[in-house]
């Protein structure tokens, strides 16, 4: 349904009136003035909003740091504000209000969100024009997102933060819980959707440092959950597009379909850790892959040493210092290996001592 404004849009408002209008004004009614009216999408991006002065509300758990220069603004999203009314509205320093229920609530076109090619073209100039309008308002140089994720719908609110966002310092994620008495089937299903937003994320943002964390499910469920994050859960997510990345799980991920990465530097910390995964690592290094790692760091509280999973690696006693990161340099004369690519002579050291693993590709060689 189209609207008619109050005013022209050619009218002279001084600064201070638009600051009202564009603070107060309904969510679904500026953005239909915004998409209806160029004069009225000119007006507001021409203006300036400072960002605490935001009060959109987002039905959502996340924890967002806006960094200026010197000056750090914490938000804290709370989710369900209206489940819990003694909840102070501004939990920290800024309220963000984002009404989950205004005119993009057809779950329908939420999930066509995930999709570029069956996207909604009204969603997606929705998008553009309000990343067009408030990212010079917010002036944003670091961006550090914390998001746990209540259902594996991609919302309009997502879409929304990572198509004004863009770049990303560091964004983290945790896995859904199993629902209780949910199916293995169902489980899978939201499994699969969650894997869709992970590669709209990854194809439309720049992400410095991406966490995952798949330690929420607990360990004592009865839902095979291996079979929805197995090897050929984490290769749909491939190539990642991260310079570094840093994963927490339990045994639901196979080390191996870590082999497709594209990040420089990656952590994984797991409960159990097998010798045959350490070693496919090793040799598909050597053998040319992982072309782009140059640190991998992996904490088990369990390692199991498996001689045949180290067959067919040549390596030798390492005769250059330990790296200015490493924790441990008493360890590293005593038990650090050098291995070599076939193909150009590039060299690696390789630690295994008790509970963790270092592997670093020697720079300059």
């Amino acid at each position: 349904m189209d609207i008619v404004p109050l005013f022209p849009p050619e009218f002279e408002w001084p600064e201070n009136v638009i600051t009202k209008i564009f603070l107060h004004l309904p969510l679904e009614l500026l953005i239909r003035l915004i998409l209806q009216f160029p004069e009225y999408r000119a007006l507001f991006s021409a203006h300036q909003i400072h960002v605490d002065a935001l009060k959109w509300r987002i039905y959502n758990y996340c924890y967002i740091r806006l960094k200026r220069g010197e000056e750090t603004v914490m938000l804290h999203i709370k989710g369900d504000l209206r489940k819990r009314r003694r909840t102070p509205r501004i939990i920290t320093m800024t309220s963000i209000e984002f009404e989950k229920y205004g005119f993009y609530r057809d779950t329908t076109q939420l999930d066509m969100c995930v999709d570029e090619d069956n996207l909604d073209s009204s969603n997606m100039e929705l998008l553009k024009h309000l990343s067009e309008m408030l990212l010079p308002s917010l002036n944003v140089a670091n961006f550090d997102l914390r998001f746990y994720p209540i259902d594996a719908r991609v919302s309009f609110v997502h879409c929304f933060i990572f198509k004004m966002i863009r770049r990303f310092r560091i964004l983290e994620f945790f896995q859904l819980r199993p629902k209780e008495c949910e199916t293995n089937a169902d489980h899978n299903l939201r499994a699969r959707r969650l894997i869709l937003q992970y590669k709209y994320m990854q194809n439309e943002i720049e992400v410095d440092h991406l966490k995952v964390h798949f330690t929420e499910m607990p360990l004592f469920t009865e839902i095979p959950l291996r079979k929805g994050l197995d090897s050929r859960f984490m290769s749909r997510l491939y190539p990642l597009r991260t310079r570094n990345m840093t994963i927490w799980d339990t045994e639901f991920i196979n080390l191996r379909s870590l082999l497709q990465m594209e990040c420089e530097n990656l952590t994984v910390s797991r409960e159990e850790m097998r010798g045959s995964d350490i070693g496919a690592l090793m040799k598909a290094w050597m053998n040319g892959g992982l072309r782009k790692l140059k640190t991998f760091y992996c904490y088990s509280r369990e390692f199991q040493i498996d001689p045949e999973g180290f067959q067919g690696i040549p390596a030798k006693p390492t005769s250059t210092p330990p790296p200015p990161m490493f924790p441990h340099p008493e360890y590293w004369t005593r038990y650090a290996l050098e291995i070599i690519r076939i193909e150009d002579g590039r060299s690696a050291n390789v630690l295994w001592y008790e509970d963790e693993f270092w592997f670093y590709i020697i720079e300059g060689n």
